[in-house]
């Protein structure tokens, strides 16, 4: 998000736990379209720096103001931004946006899928952003000047002889966000005195390297050597790729064997978690780690390619189901079924 933009969970919850709460209804949500409050002037013609952004602008555009864009479709507040989970991504359409994996989509806060960088009408009870572009005459003057940084030419459509404060943007009274802030202010400072906390507040911007290593000893020495059922590797695909990276990430901060354990068993876990129902979603995230895993000298990683060999071609079936139009996905899969048989040959 830009520097003039606010996310605000609603209920004086962290993102986090929002966020939470809709993917865990939500089990191929990849994204979270998050409604935006355009912010306006506030009548202010002078820059007051003495104060901030939040405290100097409390007024903005109605939820139901939707104005229709050049392209026909609705602008405003039913403009999103997205939360995403860059695992689950194909490419961006555009910066408030993207394109998902198959069997991937992206959800308003009450589960409703997205198709682009629109949510009409504006869910706004759980979460919403708040975006401070225009801020006061002199200061929106300025960013005119300025033009922006990414086109060649100006392309913003206000000067100063048409700037008014007259606009949707100044119609309604918010300042919930500083009530917000107060009240996440409020619980900071009833866990002042806890010891922990303070060392935890301390190192939030730190890499706790010890937890890491904590959660993967967990994951695949602990929860492996007590579930080794065909249920436990069930929809652990993400899970256990996310591990291989941690092991890669911690390579250098634990001893060599532990390194190679590690990642061996993720590796293993991989190929057993493939061997369950997976679904479209599960095949295209294994697709986008391939290159990743074929690096790996383990017996395991040969494993997983010659499941692949065999499982992709059942996703002609998936694709015809999802997309009967989707012929470059088929011409891909027939090449990265030929490239798996060939790295197969070569191993052997």
């Amino acid at each position: 998000i830009d520097a003039d933009e606010f996310i605000l969970p609603k209920d004086n919850r962290s993102i986090v736990e929002v966020v939470d709460e809709i993917f865990a209804d939500n089990p191929n949500a990849a994204g979270l379209g998050v409604n935006i409050f355009a912010f306006g002037s506030n009548f202010q013609d002078k820059a007051d720096y003495s104060r901030g952004v939040l405290e100097r602008f409390t007024r903005r555009a109605p939820v139901d103001w939707t104005p229709l864009l050049p392209s026909d479709l609705p602008g405003g507040t039913a403009h999103i931004s997205s939360i995403t989970n860059p695992r689950r991504i194909d490419y961006f359409y555009n910066p408030h946006f993207a394109v998902y994996l198959e069997g991937c989509a992206a959800v308003n806060e009450i589960g409703e899928e997205l198709e682009l960088f629109y949510n009409d009408p504006p869910t706004v009870e759980k979460i919403v952003m708040h975006h401070y572009s225009e801020k006061s005459r002199e200061e929106y003057i300025n960013k005119v000047k300025r033009g922006t940084a990414d086109a060649y030419h100006n392309v913003y459509k206000y000067a100063e002889e048409n700037y008014t404060h007259d606009k949707p943007e100044n119609e309604v009274f918010d300042d919930s966000i500083l009530k917000y802030r107060e009240a996440r202010q409020k619980i900071l400072n009833l866990n002042i005195g806890n010891s922990n906390f303070l060392k935890k507040v301390t190192n939030l911007n730190k890499i706790n390297f010890d937890k890491i290593y904590k959660l993967l000893f967990q994951i695949l020495i602990q929860d492996m050597t007590k579930n080794k059922s065909r249920d436990f590797f069930q929809d652990k695909l993400e899970t256990f790729l996310t591990c291989l990276h941690l092991v890669e990430f911690m390579r250098d901060r634990i001893d060599k064997s532990t390194a190679v354990a590690f990642e061996e068993i993720s590796l293993k876990a991989i190929y057993l978690t493939i061997l369950t129902e997976v679904n479209l979603v599960d095949i295209n995230l294994l697709i986008a780690e391939l290159p990743n895993i074929l690096k790996l000298n383990y017996p395991a990683a040969e494993s997983i390619c010659k499941v692949c060999v065999e499982r992709i071609p059942q996703m002609f079936d998936l694709y015809r189901g999802y997309d009967p139009n989707a012929w470059r996905k088929f011409v891909n899969l027939k090449y990265l079924v030929e490239m798996l048989k060939i790295v197969d040959d070569l191993k052997k």
